[in-house]
């Protein structure tokens, strides 16, 4: 596995946000991480994710473009290579906000809690960077949303 597992492709401001998620990872952390995590396979036009879902797991686009809508956003996000999403739901447990659907094939890693839970036990370093990760990007989406209120 190589350190640079994702990309970081997509020239969305979602991909800027999301391409520090684990991005110091070595390549024995990487491949511990995939250890917990399952690869699933979408074709074009397939629904990941759906609004309203009870799915809390966390999701890397692995290859692919996923495009995700929810009821606030003015227009859909794409995500490519790099970006992960499912953020909210997988660090509070309240349902899903979003429906995602790939654009063409994708391939996304899915991180479920209780995946997560293991990995953490067995590997607590890894864990505590995901989690570092992720409350900077939900920090940096919630001060550009201060700042343009």
């Amino acid at each position: 596995m190589s350190t640079n597992f994702f990309k970081y492709s997509a020239t969305t401001e979602a991909a800027d946000r999301n391409k520090s998620i684990l991005r110091n990872l070595s390549d024995g952390d990487w491949d511990k991480v995939l250890s917990f995590a399952a690869l699933r396979s979408y074709p074009a036009g397939a629904v990941i994710t759906a609004a309203d879902d009870d799915q809390h797991a966390l999701y890397f686009v692995v290859t692919g473009v996923v495009q995700a809508t929810s009821g606030h956003e003015a227009k859909p996000l794409s995500l490519a290579e790099g970006n992960v999403f499912g953020i909210l739901p997988f660090l509070d447990g309240e349902p899903n906000g979003q429906t995602t659907v790939a654009q063409g094939d994708a391939e996304i890693m899915v991180l479920t809690p209780q995946a997560f839970e293991q990995m953490a036990s067995w590997y607590p370093r890894i864990a505590i960077m995901l989690l570092r990760d992720l409350g900077a990007d939900v920090a940096s989406r919630l001060r550009r949303f201060d700042a343009s209120a």
